[in-house]
């Protein structure tokens, strides 16, 4: 995970998300999906990539 780039920026070996946080987006993410009959589920693997996205750290350094 050392060795990742994001744009000129190095991944480091750290993921500050827990269960407790993934838990409670997945409730935010079923009820609305329940509620419109499955329409909402189309935006749930966006949801859960941006969910990663965000709680996942990247270096300030610039990739040598």
């Amino acid at each position: 995970m050392e060795n990742t780039v994001h744009a000129d920026r190095r991944q480091t070996p750290g993921f500050p998300g827990n269960g407790h946080g993934l838990f409670g987006s997945w409730i935010k993410w079923w009820l609305p999906t329940i509620i419109t009959l499955g329409i909402y589920g189309l935006w749930l693997p966006v949801s859960l990539e941006k969910w990663k996205a965000c709680h996942t750290d990247i270096a300030a350094d610039t990739a040598a």
